[in-house]
């Protein structure tokens, strides 16, 4: 074999799964003051902008063109109903997976009313993007931060609520490929 061949992979054809029921529950949920919350993203979507532009740069040799897709990871704090649709209302936003979390360290603001130490329960959301798409939910980001009820376009009100819930966003990493 030489060093270019390589064995071919077969894969099964996908199929839709359906999604897991939430179990069990919690108590009530604190959650940061909204301006705190808004002021707590503004860095993080900065450095997504900031990693889809340098991987833009880097790849601006492709002879056609084309600018690769990317991950990118939502970590929420409990159940965020309706996001799959909302990010399906996003021209360039595919859905690519959705992880229970079980162990997420209250922090932020984030914490159970009862027991302020207990760990929370969440989300973890893996979506396709591209720096249009990208940039659609940056400039929805920044309408929520100026006015938390401005009218978001029909099928995008759950992001409002995704942002309120909102603990972590970043590129797909290192971090996200050794998880379990």
């Amino acid at each position: 074999m030489a060093d270019t061949d390589y064995p071919l992979l077969v894969f099964p054809d996908p199929v839709p799964a359906d999604r897991a029921r939430r179990t069990g529950g919690g108590g009530k949920l604190r959650r940061p003051d909204l301006a705190v919350q808004a002021q707590r993203l503004v860095p993080q979507f900065q450095r997504l902008q900031e990693a889809m532009e340098n991987r833009r740069l880097a790849l601006q040799d492709n002879p056609l063109g084309l600018l690769p897709e990317q991950v990118l990871v939502l970590e929420t704090i409990g159940s965020i109903e309706n996001f799959i649709r909302a990010v399906e209302e996003i021209p360039g936003l595919e859905w690519l997976a959705e992880y229970e979390l079980d162990d997420i360290a209250p922090e932020y603001g984030f914490e159970d009313e009862d027991n302020p130490e207990k760990q929370l329960k969440g989300q973890l959301f893996l979506v396709m993007t591209e720096q249009q798409a990208l940039s659609q939910l940056q400039s929805l980001f920044d309408r929520w931060q100026r006015d938390r009820d401005a009218a978001f376009p029909r099928g995008l009100a759950p992001l409002r609520q995704a942002f309120r819930y909102l603990h972590t966003s970043r590129p797909w990493d290192v971090e996200d490929r050794i998880r379990e």
